[in-house]
């Protein structure tokens, strides 16, 4: 009976595998940590030039921990053709909240920026909350 009937090939089982040279594999793993290096840098540089139009946008602010990067899934987004998407992302806890009849309402979000807390006060055009109503040491309800 044949070898090959066996289910494998003798061919393949005389031919040795050819092993890859070391300085190849220097070469190739400091090729790909510089590729890797270039990447990460062209995301960071990415996630911080935001840019919209200031003179036509609605501002979405989003309540949800900073696990999910909301403005890079709305990033170049439009709305009714030619407005931009401005994220505003925050937690339960950095926000706080007023609402008057003539300036309607206002939000500040207390970032920690530094070792000191850099407020920013907007007003939102469109809410989006995801964070869940009870944290771990708060009820926001």
């Amino acid at each position: 009976k044949s070898q090959s009937g066996r289910g494998f090939d003798r061919r393949s089982s005389k031919t040795p595998s050819i092993p890859t040279s070391p300085l190849k594999d220097k070469k190739a793993s400091f090729l790909g940590r510089v590729s890797n290096l270039s990447q990460a840098v062209t995301a960071a540089v990415s996630a911080n030039t935001h840019s919209y139009n200031k003179d036509r946008h609605f501002t979405l602010l989003v309540i949800d921990d900073q696990n999910t990067n909301w403005s890079s899934y709305l990033q170049g987004r439009r709305v009714h053709g030619d407005w931009d998407i401005r994220v505003e992302q925050a937690q339960f806890q950095d926000i706080t909240v007023s609402a008057t009849s003539q300036s309607g309402v206002t939000v500040t979000i207390a970032e920690d920026r530094g070792g000191g807390r850099a407020p920013r006060t907007f007003k939102p055009d469109f809410l989006l909350i995801r964070q869940n109503l009870k944290d771990a040491t708060e009820d926001y309800k």
